[in-house]
C-alpha cells in the first residue's frame, strides 16, 4: 500500500524537489507551505507520515505540533531542521516527533527515516472527523 506523506516547508524549491523525489520513491506526497495549511489538510485528509519544517514563517512547525495535539490529530512526524544535529535531536524528543533529519540531507536518509518512522508502533495516522 502507497504510504501517504504530507511534506511542510515554505522553502518552494526543496519543496517541489522533495516531493518528486518521494514521488518516485513511490510514496503519495502533497505539500504544504506553511503551517496554517498543514493544519487545514490535516483534519481533512489522513497521512501515514508528515514531514515537517520546524523553521517557517507564521506557524512555526512548533505551534504545528502544539495544534495536533490540541485538535487530538495523531499522525507520525519528521522533523526537517537547519538546526544543529544536538538541538535537532532535543526539539524531536521534546515535540514527541518520531524521527529527524538535519538539512542539508541526502535522499537515501529521508527515505530510510521515512520507512522507520512508519514502522514505528505508536501514533497511527490520523483519520478525519
Amino acid at each position: 500500500m502507497t504510504k501517504r506523506i504530507l511534506y511542510v516547508d515554505d522553502e518552494d524549491d526543496l519543496r517541489i524537489l522533495v516531493q518528486c523525489q518521494l514521488s518516485l520513491e513511490g510514496y503519495a506526497v502533497e505539500v504544504a507551505p506553511d503551517g496554517l495549511t498543514a493544519i487545514q489538510m490535516l483534519e481533512s485528509s489522513s497521512y501515514d507520515l508528515v514531514l515537517l519544517d520546524l523553521h517557517m514563517p507564521g506557524m512555526d512547525g512548533a505551534e504545528v505540533m502544539q495544534q495536533l495535539r490540541k485538535r487530538s490529530l495523531a499522525p507520525k512526524v519528521v522533523i526537517l531542521t537547519g538546526d544543529n544535529p544536538a538541538e535537532a535531536g532535543a526539539k524531536c524528543r521534546h515535540f514527541g516527533a518520531e524521527g529527524y533529519l538535519t538539512k542539508p540531507f541526502h535522499f537515501s536518509d529521508l527515505a530510510s527515516t521515512i520507512d522507520h518512522a512508519v514502522a514505528l508502533p505508536g501514533a497511527a495516522a490520523n483519520i478525519p472527523s
